[in-house]
C-alpha cells in the first residue's frame, strides 16, 4: 500500500500486489510521485499464496473505499468472487 498526498493535496492510497518486492518499489518510484509511505506484508517462510494475497488485497480496496478517508488509486484489482469460482471449478 503506497500513501501519500496527490498535487491537490488530497489524501490517496494505492493497493497492490507483487512477487517482487523490491522491482515493483523501485517501479512506483519511477511511475508514481504521490506516494512516501509504504506498507509491505510479506511471508517469510511462503504461507501465503497468490489467493490469499489477492484476498487480502481486494479486502483492503474495499475497506479503503468504505472508510472514504482516501481516494483509491485504482490498480489491477479483480472481485475475489472471481477467484472462489476459479478455485470452486478447479476443486470440483
Amino acid at each position: 500500500m503506497l500513501f501519500g498526498r496527490k498535487d491537490d493535496d488530497k489524501e490517496a492510497i494505492y493497493i497492490g500486489e507483487a512477487e517482487e518486492v523490491y522491482t515493483r518499489l523501485q517501479s512506483h518510484l519511477r511511475e508514481k510521485d504521490f506516494w512516501n509511505e509504504v506498507i509491505v506484508f510479506i511471508s517469510k517462510d511462503d504461507n501465503l499464496n497468490k489467493a490469499h494475497i489477492k484476498y487480502i488485497e481486494n479486502k483492503l480496496h474495499e475497506k479503503a473505499k468504505v472508510t472514504n478517508r482516501y481516494e483509491v488509486l485504482i490498480g489491477n484489482i479483480t472481485p475475489y468472487a472471481f477467484y472462489i469460482r476459479i478455485r470452486s471449478s478447479r476443486n470440483g
